[in-house]
C-alpha cells in the first residue's frame, strides 16, 4: 500500500513540473511576442509550423507490431483504437 502512495505522490509531482514546464514556455512565447510585436512576422509563423509538425502523429504502431506511416490506415488504426477501448466489451 505504501508503494501505492509513494508512485501516487511521483505522479502528483510529475504533473506538477510539467505544468510549470508549460507555463515556463507560455511566458518565453509571450516575452518574444512583447519585444518582437505581435505581427504576423515569418519568426512567428516558423513557432506554429514548428509546433504543428511537432503535434502530428506521422506514424503509429499496430496491435501486430508493424509501424505504420500512410495517412489513411492511420485514420482507420485511430478509430479502431478508440472503439476499442471505450466498447461495452472490454
Amino acid at each position: 500500500m505504501s508503494s501505492y502512495l509513494g508512485l501516487n505522490a511521483l505522479h502528483l509531482k510529475l504533473e506538477q513540473i510539467s505544468d510549470q514546464d508549460e507555463l515556463l514556455w507560455k511566458q518565453n512565447s509571450h516575452s518574444d511576442q512583447i519585444s518582437f510585436g505581435d505581427r504576423n512576422t515569418s519568426y512567428f509563423h516558423k513557432l506554429v509550423t514548428l509546433n504543428n509538425r511537432m503535434n502530428r502523429i506521422s506514424k503509429l504502431q499496430l496491435a501486430i507490431g508493424e509501424w505504420c506511416d500512410k495517412d489513411e490506415t492511420l485514420h482507420e488504426e485511430a478509430i479502431l483504437f478508440y472503439q476499442n477501448l471505450f466498447s461495452i466489451d472490454s
